[in-house]
């Protein structure tokens, strides 16, 4: 919906980037895309990269954010450090292909509060 500016997509497979990237840009809207299958987060930054180069004319500005995970610590699913580590690899090959926007772990207010480390 036009009404919107941020829209969050929670996460790349199911061509979600490629299909929401050009909607969002003809629309004046910027996509939080969520890397949510943490056993494919090589594969997801490939998906997004590619989405951004075929969409985007390689301009990554139409994305403000990308997330790792959803709720993970919160539901006891992955440890503090299992996201730690899946967000300095994701940042870390983002940076590879030219996104300068942050990166952060998508959690709960409770699980952000009791482990600082988020």
């Amino acid at each position: 919906m036009k009404s919107y500016g941020i829209v969050r997509i929670y996460g790349v497979d199911c061509d979600q980037v490629a299909n929401s990237l050009p909607s969002a840009i003809n629309n004046g809207q910027k996509l939080i895309v969520g890397l949510y299958d943490m056993t494919a987060i090589q594969n997801g930054v490939q998906k997004i990269a590619h989405a951004v180069n075929e969409y985007a004319n390689s301009k990554l500005g139409s994305i403000i954010l990308i997330t790792v995970g959803n709720e993970f610590v919160n539901i006891q699913k992955y440890t503090v450090s299992a996201m730690v580590d899946a967000l300095n690899w994701a940042r870390g090959n983002l940076t590879n292909v030219h996104y300068t926007s942050p990166v952060g772990i998508a959690d709960t207010v409770p699980a952000v509060i009791d482990n600082p480390a988020l």
